[in-house]
């Protein structure tokens, strides 16, 4: 089944307290859009990715122009939902980056083979504070996605959240798409509002449930940026000695994630492997 996918990357990026736009910070040794960009390949080849700039629309568009994927401007910065008038079927975050192609694959697999309209990713959290509620039915079909400011007592108290990563019926997005109206307070559109639609037209959406919540952390803060920066390079120094690297105090070591190697060797005295480069060049390898 084709698939076509669609990273949103045109948001200002306010709490970063930066002049550069949010999804051009780096982790990893990459931008935070070429992470995703890297992850949505597992489902879809680069002309079927629609990446929708806005912010910084020219930097952004610059950066991933080699990659062959094709872009959207968002001219004003009104919501998730108004992003996604140029139409696509799975829906991604240009400041999600640890989503990896495995995960997305299973997304997409489990929405080809059911009849729901959407199947949305979601997560448990032991503190869901700050994030939508996800709603499910006693079949386990999600009905509603609560935020935290219109949730009730009893709603704050369900830790499965929404992640807002969805794979929709293309033929049922587009039909009922422009039902999402501006939201009350802020004016703006939320994709998030899918979920109530499609069920109040009878159809199911279902969740995707992780285990790892890990892999949905987005990035609002340079805080959070360092998190995840941490994270990409234990993941890749962990990958690394599995394949048979031996990597002496890896803690003390900085690998970015797009770093290749030639099998067998051992790493010693080094404290960094930076960009898409081999570790064979950068590395005394013994």
């Amino acid at each position: 089944m084709n698939t076509t996918v669609v990273i949103l990357a045109a948001g200002l990026g306010t709490r970063m307290r930066s002049r550069r736009a949010k999804v051009l910070h780096r982790a990893g040794g990459l931008a935070l859009v070429e992470q995703v960009l890297d992850s949505a390949r597992a489902v879809a080849p680069a002309n079927r990715v629609v990446v929708v700039t806005g912010h910084q629309a020219n930097q952004v568009e610059d950066l991933l122009e080699p990659h062959g994927v094709r872009f959207v401007r968002q001219v004003e910065q009104k919501g998730t939902g108004n992003a996604l008038a140029c139409g696509l079927v799975m829906v991604l975050y240009g400041d999600t980056p640890l989503l990896s192609g495995d995960t997305l694959r299973r997304l997409r697999d489990q929405q080809a083979g059911c009849n729901a309209a959407a199947t949305l990713i979601t997560t448990e959290l032991p503190d869901p504070t700050g994030y939508g509620r996800v709603i499910l039915d006693k079949t386990g079909a999600v009905t509603a996605i609560v935020e935290e400011k219109a949730s009730s007592a009893a709603q704050k108290k369900i830790r499965r959240i929404n992640s807002g990563i969805y794979c929709f019926r293309a033929e049922l997005l587009w039909k009922h798409l422009d039902e999402i109206k501006p939201n009350k307070k802020s004016g703006e559109y939320y994709l998030t509002d899918m979920a109530e639609i499609l069920t109040r037209h009878k159809h199911r959406v279902e969740p995707l449930h992780l285990e790892d919540s890990t892999e949905l952390l987005g990035i609002n803060t340079r805080v959070e940026l360092a998190a995840v920066d941490r994270l990409f390079r234990e993941r890749k120094a962990r990958e690394l000695m599995l394949d048979g690297v031996t990597i002496e105090k890896p803690e003390t070591v900085t690998i970015d994630s797009c770093a290749s190697w030639d099998p067998p060797r051992s790493a010693k005295n080094v404290t960094s492997a930076r960009e898409p480069s081999s570790i064979r060049r950068v590395w005394h390898m013994a």
